[in-house]
């Protein structure tokens, strides 16, 4: 029979870790806005380019608001993204 510790091990190692990729994909995305917009300094900056004059934004408005099963999908996963960090919230390092 497995001890509390051995039970604990597994338990741990089955927990989803969401840092990593969390990282990956804003290290890419980074990456993709700096290629976009070159002469932009700071990430503020940078956003506020893309809510405006970015193919991305496009992209994103047309799917949020297209009756399409692409937009269905894209919707959806936009939903079950706001669900789960309002039950588990991204927060920095002054716990915000």
């Amino acid at each position: 029979m497995p001890n509390f510790e051995s039970i604990m091990k597994w338990y741990n190692q089955s927990q989803i870790e969401y840092i990593t990729p969390f990282l990956k994909l804003w290290f890419a995305f980074e990456g993709y806005l700096n290629q976009i917009f070159p002469t932009e300094n700071n990430q503020r900056d940078l956003i506020e380019k893309i809510k405006t004059e970015s193919h991305l934004f496009v992209w994103f408005e047309k799917y949020i608001n297209e009756s399409s099963e692409a937009g269905d999908i894209f919707r959806n996963a936009i939903e079950r993204l706001t669900k789960l960090t309002d039950i588990d919230p991204l927060l920095n390092n002054k716990g915000r």
